[in-house]
């Protein structure tokens, strides 16, 4: 894969959020097959390996100067111009602010930095800052800053935190996380789960609130979108949750004069891991592992398939179950109102391997009732995108709006698309489809999110661009470059800001 320019440079900056290492900048720059000369991508992996086995922010000084000093070798116009214009943030550990007992026996959220070491933690964003970092990206909990109950917040921790970040001249994009933290790729030891109040809503309730599978498998990691518009939490709808949550977090930013000149960049969460998607790959419980099936054990080794699994549809909670009735009721087509069952395969099998996702012209989804069910299901996820906007951005914009503002400059909003690369290159692209993505040769799956984006002047946060197809056996039939290019692509088209995200593991401090 080579990088070309492909449009304009916008006069806003080029936003590059980086687990590991910085990346060409994604706004203006397009992934395209081959053209002209290669940049350093050996350089580029090579220095993210190193990066990948390093257990503090040490690398980052070597990591940044290393691939700024390679800028001549990649292929940008205007004499590396856009280089320049290219914020890059890096991300901190999803545990940077924990919950636990203080010394006078109170509960309450900190810094968890390293050894609890205020001064290690200054010294380390003085690193990044000299680095050339623009900033620093992380994770706001709800289970942790809704932790008491419904409107009880706890923000303390995070001004705490950005106000440091704010005396080393680093800005910061705030991820507002509305799921559970662990469980996911890259979450290591993570566990942060959702507000206790939400899960009591669920188990003392209504546990229908929660994604299901089709065997009943309840995924607590974050609330099904069939839900979003319902009263299921205490007097409030998800949607009202989201927005509460999101205008007390800016009312609060403001208040500490940090809002605009300091947080940058809100990337408001949508789903499983902060992304707009369903849950359909699940490696908390062992459902899902990119590996694939468990074959068995050979001495104290687990051998396992090697093929990644397509996971599962999610749209089994009542919710979901009566909306997609509804919508097969109003094509007159009621026998349609189920959703694919045991034809559409387990976590871990492969397309081939199922009826519904077959690589025949006999699959499930090319047929009639295959194509109306996956335009309801990808609808339905980029509806939920666009709600949870629609509910945010307002009363964002209601909580900075009032007197005495202290803050300057402009923030914007984003949302989390993921990196589903494997099973690309197969002709159902399953694994995205499970996902909630629609994609197939000649129907790309990405263009209604950024059009929904689009609409809203919402930016698009994509991962897995330092990836390359080489990493993955051909059986895999992963292309993370061709869903780059693809993704990357739509946003384009529709004028959308793309920030890249590595999609590797973080290291930790």
């Amino acid at each position: 894969m080579e990088w070309t320019q492909g449009g304009a440079l916008h006069q806003h900056s080029t936003k590059a959020v980086s687990h590991l290492t910085p990346q060409p900048p994604l706004q203006s720059i397009r992934a395209t097959p081959a053209r002209q000369a290669q940049p350093s991508k050996q350089q580029l992996h090579a220095v993210a390996s190193k990066a990948a086995t390093t257990d503090s922010w040490r690398w980052d000084y070597e990591t940044m100067q290393q691939l700024r000093s390679n800028e001549k070798q990649l292929p940008l116009a205007e004499g590396n111009d856009l280089w320049r214009h290219t914020e890059i943030f890096i991300m901190l550990p999803l545990g940077i602010i924990s919950v636990g007992e203080m010394r006078d026996g109170e509960e309450a959220s900190f810094i968890h930095a390293p050894s609890h070491n205020a001064k290690a933690l200054d010294a380390q964003f003085a690193v990044l800052k000299r680095a050339g970092a623009a900033g620093v990206m992380m994770d706001v909990w709800w289970g942790i800053c809704e932790r008491h109950g419904p409107k009880q917040y706890d923000f303390s921790a995070y001004m705490q935190l950005f106000k440091k970040a704010a005396k080393h001249g680093l800005g910061v994009q705030a991820v507002l996380s509305f799921h559970a933290g662990g469980g996911n790729v890259g979450d290591g030891m993570t566990d942060i789960p959702l507000p206790p109040w939400v899960l009591a809503a669920g188990e003392e309730k209504d546990d229908e609130i929660f994604y299901t599978d089709k065997r009943g498998g309840r995924d607590h990691e974050c609330l099904s979108l069939g839900c979003d518009h319902a009263v299921v939490l205490g007097g409030r709808s998800p949607l009202q949750a989201y927005a509460d949550f999101a205008a007390e977090f800016a009312r609060q930013c403001k208040e500490h004069g940090l809002w605009g000149n300091v947080v940058k960049e809100i990337c408001v969460g949508t789903g499983p891991c902060g992304e707009l998607r369903y849950p359909a790959y699940q490696e908390k419980g062992q459902k899902w592992s990119y590996m694939g099936e468990k074959m068995g054990v050979e001495g104290q080794i687990q051998v396992q398939r090697g093929l990644p699994g397509i996971g599962e549809f999610q749209c089994y909670d009542k919710f979901m179950l009566a909306d997609l009735k509804a919508a097969a009721e109003k094509v007159h087509e009621p026998e349609w109102g189920d959703p694919p069952r045991e034809g559409a395969g387990s976590y871990d099998f492969c397309p081939w391997e199922t009826e519904f996702f077959a690589l025949t012209k006999d699959g499930g989804w090319c047929l009639p009732y295959g194509k109306f069910f996956m335009e309801w299901y990808s609808k339905k996820l980029v509806q939920h995108g666009a709600d949870v906007i629609d509910a945010v951005k307002p009363a964002i914009a209601a909580a900075v709006s009032s007197n005495g503002s202290r803050s300057t400059g402009k923030v914007d909003l984003a949302i989390k698309v993921a990196g589903i690369h494997w099973w690309y290159k197969s002709r159902s692209h399953a694994a995205e489809m499970t996902a909630g993505y629609y994609n197939y040769y000649g129907h790309c799956g990405y263009t209604p999110i950024a059009k929904a984006l689009k609409k809203r002047d919402v930016g698009l946060s994509f991962t897995c661009i330092e990836m390359s197809d080489t990493e993955n056996p051909d059986l895999r039939h992963c292309s993370p470059e061709e869903l780059v290019k693809q993704v990357v692509g739509a946003a384009q088209d529709q004028d959308v800001q793309a920030q890249q995200r590595e999609a590797q593991m973080t290291s930790t401090i």
